[in-house]
């Protein structure tokens, strides 16, 4: 049984050029996709607690968390495959109600 849910939102470098501070992009376009990924998940499966994580200068993904209803927990780390480049990432969790998001 699935419990917990880890969400990516991928946006590539430089696939949106808009001119627009990353905030709006991130209302515009990512906020609305995670919420239907988040909806989907817990209309599909029934899952209420989700988990994301993003690199710590990327502060409009955190933007994006926090507006899914998801909270600030920790601190972690991401690194490559091979163990070099390794960079703090900021980690998020929240149990959400299927009405609210």
């Amino acid at each position: 049984m699935i419990r917990v849910v880890k969400l990516s939102v991928i946006k590539s470098p430089g696939s949106i050029r808009t001119g627009l501070p990353d905030v709006f992009i991130c209302d515009l376009f990512f906020v609305p996709a995670a919420k239907a990924m988040i909806r989907f998940a817990q209309k599909e499966f029934g899952i209420t607690k989700f988990a994301s994580s993003h690199v710590e200068q990327n502060r409009a993904s955190g933007h994006v968390m926090e507006k899914c209803g998801l909270h600030f927990v920790r601190y972690g780390q991401f690194q490559k495959l091979d163990g070099t480049c390794k960079m703090r990432s900021m980690e998020y969790e929240g149990e959400l109600d299927p009405q609210i998001v």
